[in-house]
């Protein structure tokens, strides 16, 4: 059980905590959105040269699919692990886009994230922001209506 300065504090700074934890939380979902995700489809851009992958496997991994692609840039074979929406049958061919200098950085169109993926992330974080911020303002009015109800007294 609190103490009672705990209970105090907690009705003193709860309000302002959650406007400021609010604000906190809709600016990173701005940084989602105009920051992160135009990184992310730059280096989907990058991924200029493309080769033919083989599905080997695709495992289910809660509510997504653990899909294993094996794809050989050059010389050497590669093998990525994917989570997927879907399952797929081994054995399926897929396109698999990689960065000319570094074969491990892939894009693979509609499995790899995009910055589609981050702005509705960005959304998210901002409604979940706004809504915590209107709640600690709204709780900071009830407490200065309380006070001035129970200054009339």
């Amino acid at each position: 059980m609190a103490t009672y300065s705990e209970r105090r504090r907690r009705n003193l700074y709860g309000a302002k905590i959650a406007i400021v934890a609010g604000i906190i939380v809709a600016v990173i979902g701005l940084y989602f959105i105009f920051g992160i995700s135009s990184d992310t489809n730059k280096k989907n851009a990058e991924c200029t040269e493309q080769v033919t992958g083989v599905i080997t496997d695709s495992v289910p991994s809660g509510s997504i699919y653990s899909t294993t692609i094996e794809y050989t840039p050059g010389y050497s074979p590669m093998t990525i692990t994917v989570d997927t929406k879907e399952q797929y049958t081994p054995g399926t061919e897929i396109t698999v886009n990689y960065h000319p200098t570094s074969f491990t950085r892939t894009y693979i169109e509609g499995i790899s994230s995009t910055g589609k993926d981050d702005i509705a992330s960005g959304i998210k974080m901002i409604l979940a922001g706004a809504v915590l911020a209107a709640a600690g303002y709204f709780l900071e009015k009830m407490k200065g209506k309380a006070k001035s109800a129970e200054s009339d007294n």
